[in-house]
């Protein structure tokens, strides 16, 4: 029973846990991608459209990352490369070639867009600009959907706003809090300290560091495109773990080493912390290498490419993190397949994975190849199903193409799953409907009392509402509650049918009580002749046999519960008992 119980509860935790991660609906349904300007839409059919979009004159950075955001519905808002905005329609919104922020011919100008938690209407684009060779400077502006009859412009109070300077460069990830608030995580330069800024309502606060991954400097350097060493992180869909792949350059701009860490993430406190380090000081001498990761749905996989190999460089990666030391994670590295072999040294070479809002992983390369997908990324090893040559190209020049980024979006006023799924619990237990205490809370339960938790111990439909700072919410659950103890039948050895009111009928029960599907009782006399059948679980036998009593002496029972519960065992058993009188 205790271990039903404890099942069912971790059940509804990790619903409890896991239902901030879900928050967008088809906010993230297109995504316009870096080169070609290749948009992929995921509002219709099993697989994403892909098409163009217009775009006016000066869009620059051909190498940068871009992001793009939708409403609810899946109708494209806008895009951008970080300095360079255009509404879905491809009208300019903001082209600034004063702006500090300058999308760089490479990839180290990460970009997103995050809506303004308490405000839909209201979009923050965070850049991290790499405005020297070995720093990078975190900016924000924010875009106005109300203005321009709707069509969204940049608001001219909070425009291009530097945020924090000295900052490693290419790591920006943003995250969701546990309560309705957002992060946006960067790394100081030439410390292993990162600066988690919270997101709320009231604009951007004061960062929370932690410190956590490899220390590595960040020397100028005389590289093709300015690169110094710089790191890329990619979050799980539940926010808990980031990915971090580090690569290190000398003063020379040579490659010295790559590493690839799996860093937690505490949503609540905004710090990170080491988890386990999958490689290390790998020497890959190959440029646009950036060992692209991406998290399965669950977050119980890991997919990576592999460092340089000669000719057949397009290997993806699969870590299973769910296993539960770091080197059976390490060891459990499993090429799941190939893309087809290049023609030359810049083709098929991956470049970027980005999960989709279908859950399926989407992989890019460098161009001509077309991209890839994994069709089931929670399955280990081939069964996760690779389908390889989606089409059209993403490009058809040999260009590393990069996804848009994911746009992050605050929960709504409304409905919010708070407290998970209908749920059974044993009877005669207690359940801890137990919910994240935040300043500025309240939480309503049906009965009217409030607070963080409430004591079940009767089956019913609870609900909670919630108010907080970012608006209003609500959320029932129906409990069931049943016996868990249905591993054993219980029958008695004798019985004495007199009339008396004690011990006149012959019933074996166990604890399922009238939680069963089935019930079949059959009693024999001492010549194997069938004295009493029932398939009545409350209905047991009288001693009577013709309508006669039935003589004292030995008899045999054979009985078989079948209880309510689809995961349980059908039970058998067999026995004697002594009829007195």
């Amino acid at each position: 029973m205790k271990s039903f119980l404890r099942k069912i509860l971790l059940q509804l935790l990790l619903l409890l846990l896991g239902s901030y991660g879900c928050m967008a609906q088809g906010e993230n349904n297109i995504w316009i991608n870096n080169y070609a300007f290749v948009s992929m839409d995921f509002n219709g059919g099993p697989d994403p459209a892909f098409g163009t979009v217009p775009l006016s004159a000066g869009w620059s950075g051909p190498f940068a990352r871009t992001a793009s955001v939708c409403d609810a519905s899946g109708r494209l808002l806008f895009y951008t490369n970080g300095r360079d905005v255009f509404t879905g329609s491809g009208a300019t919104i903001q082209q600034d070639s004063t702006s500090p922020v300058v999308p760089d011919y490479y990839f180290l100008t990460p970009v997103l867009i995050m809506q303004q938690p308490g405000n839909a209407g209201r979009y923050y684009i965070f850049t991290l600009a790499s405005d020297s060779v070995d720093h990078a400077t975190l900016y924000y502006s924010v875009v106005d959907m109300s203005m321009e009859s709707g069509e969204g412009a940049i608001d001219p109070s909070e425009r291009n706003v530097k945020i924090k300077d000295d900052l490693m460069q290419s790591f920006l990830v943003a995250a969701h809090n546990e309560d309705c608030h957002m992060w946006v995580s960067v790394r100081a330069k030439d410390t292993n300290t990162f600066m988690s800024f919270p997101v709320t309502a009231a604009g951007i606060g004061q960062p929370v560091y932690s410190v956590a991954g490899p220390l590595i400097a960040t020397p100028p350097s005389p590289h093709l495109f300015g690169l110094s060493s710089f790191m890329i992180g990619k979050r799980s869909k539940d926010d808990r773990k980031v990915s971090l792949v580090t690569t290190e350059l000398n003063a020379g701009g040579e490659y010295v080493s790559r590493t690839l860490q799996i860093l937690s993430f505490d949503r609540h406190t905004g710090r990170f912390s080491d988890d386990l380090t999958l490689f290390q000081n790998v020497t890959d001498a190959y440029r646009l290498n950036l060992y692209p990761c991406c998290f399965s749905p669950d977050g119980s996989k890991l997919y990576t490419t592999d460092h340089y190999s000669g000719n057949n460089p397009g290997k993806i990666i699969q870590y299973d993190l769910s296993l539960v030391s770091e080197i059976a994670v390490r060891q459990s590295k499993t090429v799941i397949d190939t893309l087809p072999p290049p023609t030359s040294l810049h083709e098929s070479y991956i470049t970027d994975m980005r999960l989709g809002p279908d859950d399926r992983i989407y992989i890019a390369s460098l161009t001509p190849t077309p991209p890839a997908r994994i069709n089931r990324p929670n399955l280990a090893g081939p069964d996760c199903s690779v389908q390889r040559g989606l089409t059209p190209l993403l490009s058809s020049f040999s260009v590393p193409v990069l996804f848009a980024e994911e746009a992050m979006i605050p929960p709504q006023t409304g409905k919010r799953d708070l407290l998970g799924n209908d749920t059974t619990v044993c009877r005669g237990q207690t359940l801890l409907l137990e919910l994240p205490e935040f300043e500025g809370h309240l939480y309503t339960w049906q009965d009217g009392s409030t607070g963080s938790f409430y004591s079940v111990q009767k089956e019913g439909t609870y609900t909670v509402q919630l108010q907080s700072p970012c608006g209003a919410y609500t959320d029932s659950v129906h409990i069931t509650y049943q016996s868990c103890n249905c591993s054993t039948v219980k029958a008695p050895t004798a019985f004495s049918p007199n009339g008396d009111g004690l011990n006149d009928e012959f019933l074996p029960l166990n604890d399922c009580g009238t939680d069963i599907r089935s019930y079949d009782l059959n009693i024999y006399n001492r010549w194997g002749q069938q004295v009493f059948a029932s398939s009545d679980g409350h209905k047991g036998w009288d001693g009577r046999y013709s309508n006669q009593p039935a003589d004292v002496g030995t008899y045999f029972y054979v009985v078989r519960i079948v209880p309510q519960q689809n995961d349980r065992t059908p039970l058998f058993q067999k026995g004697d008992f002594v009829l007195l009188r």
